[in-house]
């Protein structure tokens, strides 16, 4: 579960960054394509930080000490 949740942030941040890029390049393009896109990678970040936070949850209540924040 460490795992999942640490990849899924990493993940989370990846698409954070192209919807920021995609939302950049779709306002000099006038392109929807990429404004979509830019949805899109907002709406799969929002749910990548879910998934990692329902990881740190599980955490805690296993009483997982393998995660520093646990502690």
């Amino acid at each position: 579960m460490v795992e999942i949740g640490h990849y899924s942030l990493a993940f989370a941040l990846a698409a954070a960054g192209w919807a920021l890029i995609a939302s950049l390049l779709s306002t000099v393009n006038r392109g929807r394509g990429l404004q979509y896109s830019a949805e899109r990678g907002l709406y799969a970040s929002g749910a990548l930080i879910l998934i990692s936070t329902g990881c740190l949850v599980h955490a805690f209540l296993t009483n997982n000490f393998q995660v520093e924040y646990v502690y």
